[in-house]
C-alpha cells in the first residue's frame, strides 16, 4: 500500500507539503501547479489519506449526490460532461463513498427534499437558474465547470477565457483574421467561450456578429449551425467551435457543401474527446482534463471536511493540441 512518503517522492515535494495539500490547507504558499502535482501523484499511486476524526463524526462523508449537466441524452452527446461524472464516480468508489446520480434537477424549484439526504451535492455545469433552490435544499455544494459564488462554495473549473485567447492567437498566427464562432447555449447566460471570443475579437477590431452561431451542444447542433452559416456567401476563413461534438457536425456540413477543412475553412474544437485524433482531418482542439476535474472535486471536499477548511476555487490548466484541421503543425505560442 502506498504511503505519504511515496506520494511526496513522486511529486518531488516534502511529506509536510503532501499532507497539507491533501487536507486542503489553503494557507500553504505553493503554486497551483504544485497542488495539482500532489493530487496527480496521489491519484496515480492510489493513495488514500488517513483522516482525522472530529467531534460528532462531522468529518464523515458517506453519500454524495451528482447533478449532471442537462439530461442523460445531452450528457451522452457531449463526452466532456460524462467524463467529469466518471471522474467523480471513480474517486468516490476509491474512497468508499456512495455516489448517486440525481436526475430531474430542473424541477428543483418545485422542491426536492431528497437533496438533504446527501452529505454533499456535486453540480456539473451551470446551476442557473436553480442556484437558489440548490442552496436552500442541499447541505453542502461543490460546483464543477462553473463557479457561481467562489466565496461561498468550492469549485473546480478551467479557464475558458485563456483557452479562447490561445485558440484565437494561434489562428491569427496562421494568418486568419476572419474568424467565426460556433457554440452552445446556456440556460441563463452566455457561455464563457462566447464572451471571451467576442471581447477579444472586438479588441482586435475583427468581431462580426453575423459570424457567431449559437445552438444545442450536440453533433447535430453543430451541423445545423454550420448549415446556417453556409447560407451566406461571405464566410469566415476559420471557426472556433466550443465543443468537439459540435465540431464533428460542423465539419460534416462543410463537406456536404464541398468545402475543404482546413483548405477552405480552418476548424478548432474544444475538449479533446477520444475521437478527435481519429477524425479526418484530425481535429485541432483544446485538451481539458475533464475526468481529473471530477476526481479532484472529490479529493477537495474530503480534505476540506476533515480540516474544516473554507471554500476555494481550483482552476485546472488546459492545452492546445494542434492537429490537421487548423492547417498547421506549428507549436502554440
Amino acid at each position: 500500500m502506498p504511503t505519504i512518503k511515496d506520494v511526496a517522492e513522486k511529486a518531488s515535494v516534502s511529506i509536510a507539503t503532501v499532507s497539507r495539500v491533501l487536507n486542503g490547507d489553503r494557507t500553504l504558499a505553493v503554486p497551483e501547479s504544485t497542488r495539482l502535482r500532489v493530487f496527480r501523484a496521489a491519484e496515480e499511486l492510489h493513495y488514500v489519506a488517513k483522516r482525522r476524526r472530529r467531534e460528532k463524526d462531522t468529518a464523515t462523508v458517506k453519500k454524495i449526490g451528482i447533478i449532471p449537466f442537462g439530461n442523460e441524452e445531452l450528457e451522452n452527446q457531449d463526452p466532456y460532461f460524462l467524463s467529469i461524472r466518471r471522474g467523480i464516480e471513480t474517486e468516490c468508489n476509491r474512497q468508499g463513498i456512495e455516489a448517486s446520480l440525481l436526475l430531474g434537477w430542473r424541477n428543483l424549484n418545485e422542491g426536492r427534499s431528497d437533496l438533504g439526504e446527501f452529505d454533499w451535492v456535486m453540480v456539473i455545469g451551470e446551476p442557473d437558474p436553480f442556484y437558489t433552490a440548490l442552496e436552500n435544499q442541499a447541505k453542502n455544494l461543490i460546483f464543477i465547470d462553473s463557479s457561481p459564488n467562489p466565496e461561498r462554495f468550492f469549485s473546480v473549473v478551467t479557464d475558458f477565457e485563456r483557452i479562447t485567447h490561445l485558440v484565437l492567437r494561434h489562428l491569427m498566427k496562421l494568418g486568419h483574421t476572419r474568424i467565426g464562432f460556433i457554440g452552445g447555449s446556456r440556460l441563463s447566460r452566455r457561455d464563457e467561450r462566447h464572451v471571451a471570443f467576442e471581447n477579444y475579437m472586438r479588441e482586435q477590431g475583427l468581431f462580426r456578429e453575423d459570424w457567431v452561431f449559437i445552438g444545442p451542444w450536440s453533433i447535430n447542433g453543430g451541423y445545423e449551425l454550420a448549415k446556417q452559416a453556409l447560407q451566406s456567401y461571405d464566410l469566415p476563413s476559420a471557426f472556433f467551435v466550443a465543443s468537439d461534438p459540435m465540431a464533428v457536425g460542423v465539419i460534416h456540413a462543410l463537406r456536404e457543401a464541398k468545402l475543404s477543412v482546413p483548405g477552405d475553412i480552418a476548424i478548432v474544437g474544444c475538449d479533446d474527446i477520444d475521437m478527435a485524433a481519429y477524425m479526418n482531418p484530425a481535429l485541432t482542439t483544446i485538451r481539458i482534463p475533464a475526468e481529473r476535474m471530477g476526481k479532484l472535486a472529490v479529493q477537495i471536499l474530503l480534505g476540506s471536511v476533515h480540516e474544516n477548511e473554507g471554500p476555494f476555487q481550483i482552476t485546472l490548466p488546459s492545452e492546445l493540441v494542434i492537429r490537421e484541421s487548423c492547417g498547421s503543425s506549428l507549436e502554440p505560442s
